[in-house]
């Protein structure tokens, strides 16, 4: 998959309370100034959060992996 300057970052979180999923985007738009940063949070069931679950590509497990199940 290619990106061009129009390209964006999806990024999915799980296990977050809202001042952790906030302060995470905030970091990541302060890192990456020159990219859409495109941040979603997938705690609540739903058929978007199973198909990332299935089809993402996980970047990253914290200490608690009971809550990525």
């Amino acid at each position: 998959m290619a990106c061009s300057e129009h390209s964006d970052i999806d990024i999915a979180v799980k296990g977050t309370d809202a001042a952790t999923y906030f302060a995470l985007w905030r970091d990541l738009e302060q890192l990456c100034p020159d990219w859409l940063i495109d941040l979603r949070d997938i705690n609540q069931p739903s058929h978007f959060a199973n198909r990332i679950c299935q089809y993402g590509e996980l970047i990253h497990v914290g200490s608690n992996l009971e809550s990525m199940n």
